[in-house]
């Protein structure tokens, strides 16, 4: 039986607010009690150096334990980003941005890949109703996070669909996968991907060995010579390059 995809946890929405009022208070209040920015860019360090050491220094320790009242409990590249917004008092080289866009990105995949993961647990749960309404609820919301699921959970799909039947969706989910993932041509590599070796059904391997090979390009014959002779050694697609008829 298909084990049912596993999606990551991610940090809920209001962290980053409650960091930047944090890290505001931390910047501009005149209490003299509070932590500096810098000492809470070393937040981790102090906290594991609490549990270590209960002779810690006083002023230090009631920070500590503020935070921890409030709440703060790890310190992320994002809060060091917002630090460092705080600090400058601009958002230009603070990294800010590219990871604002990393997580808005992360959010937007959790919410895709909701409706598949609840379909999977309806199914691992012994769902019970009509098998063709939970047939086309698989589809729907693997179609739905099709851009977003895993060449594993894909597989596992693929393969419920075909114990109940409906090769004809199967199938088409694989065409779509590949469509919507054709700009990146490493997740069809089987031999490189860490599950490539988990990937068993027999259509899939094949889709993905003809669309990889049809989407990577071999080196040429003299860039694969300079290769060998700059690195004294070779990849595998330097030697495939030299076998290519001319």
């Amino acid at each position: 039986m298909p084990a049912r995809p596993r999606w990551r946890s991610r940090p809920p929405a209001g962290t980053s607010i409650a960091t930047t009022v944090l890290l505001c208070w931390s910047a501009y209040a005149s209490d003299t009690s509070k932590p500096k920015l810098e000492d809470i860019e070393q937040w981790n360090k102090e906290l594991a150096a609490l549990k270590k050491d209960i002779e810690q220094d006083p002023v230090t320790l009631a920070w500590t334990k503020r935070l921890k009242a409030y709440g703060f409990s790890h310190v992320d590249d994002f809060d060091l980003a917002i630090a460092r917004v705080v600090e400058r008092g601009y958002i230009d080289g603070t990294g800010f941005v590219e990871l604002a866009k990393k997580y808005d990105l992360e959010f937007r995949s959790k919410d895709v890949s909701a409706p598949f993961s609840a379909v999977w647990r309806r199914f691992h749960d012994s769902f019970a109703g009509d098998q063709d309404v939970f047939i086309a609820e698989l589809y729907d919301a693997a179609l739905q996070a099709i851009s977003q699921i895993s060449p594993r959970d894909l597989n596992d799909t693929v393969q419920l669909l075909r114990e109940l039947e409906r090769d004809d969706l199967a199938d088409d989910l694989i065409e779509k996968f590949v469509a919507s993932n054709k700009a990146n041509p490493s997740i069809f590599d089987l031999k490189e991907h860490v599950f490539g070796g988990s990937i068993d059904d027999a259509k899939l391997r094949t889709v993905f060995n003809d669309v990889h090979a049809g989407l990577t390009r071999l080196p040429g014959l003299k860039e694969s010579v300079t290769f060998m002779i700059k690195k004294s050694g070779y990849n595998e697609e330097h030697l495939d390059a030299m076998k290519k008829p001319r």
